[in-house]
């Protein structure tokens, strides 16, 4: 099933703001102090709603029947398929944000942490987004939405370790 215009533009625009605005809540939490303005301290509170729009939308689109296909297509980790790249890619920027997040003071060390790695991976995501051909709900639930929980739970775990001052 190809995606109309309209479609794709929708998802570009979803995963773009997946993009955004965890990076403008990571910022919030790591300068709580920072100088946000009101307006971007309310947006940075709905995070969130672009990864459930995802979510929403991938479940419109699932088809179980091609499961064993798009999990074949790209399993071989010498493949370097997407969800090696997202993984890859998150937690090389992932490192380099929680040491930008060390400079500030975050009161929530897993929080931050967490969002930290959200907003990598879902830059990351995004970004593969313009190489990735392959526009089937199941492979974006299984090479794009895993390995970025995957990074978010390790993160949000050693953020309380590393995220300390």
């Amino acid at each position: 099933e190809r995606l109309s215009h309209f479609d794709l533009l929708v998802l570009f625009v979803v995963w773009a703001s997946a993009a955004i605005l965890p990076a403008i809540k990571v910022y919030g939490l790591a300068f709580p102090e920072g100088e946000l303005s009101g307006w971007v301290k309310k947006i940075s509170r709905f995070a969130f709603v672009p990864f459930v729009l995802l979510g929403i939308w991938t479940l419109a689109h699932l088809d179980v029947g091609d499961l064993s296909f798009q999990f074949y297509r790209e399993s071989s980790i010498l493949n370097g398929g997407c969800g090696m790249v997202i993984l890859i890619g998150g937690t090389l920027h992932a490192g380099f944000l929680f040491s930008w997040i060390r400079r500030g003071a975050t009161t929530s060390p897993m929080r931050a942490g967490a969002w930290a790695a959200i907003s990598t991976a879902s830059f990351i995501s995004f970004i593969v987004q313009f190489a990735c051909a392959n526009e089937n709900p199941i492979h974006v639930v299984i090479w794009h939405f895993t390995p970025l929980l995957l990074l978010t739970g390790v993160a949000a775990l050693s953020a309380r370790r590393l995220l300390r001052w």
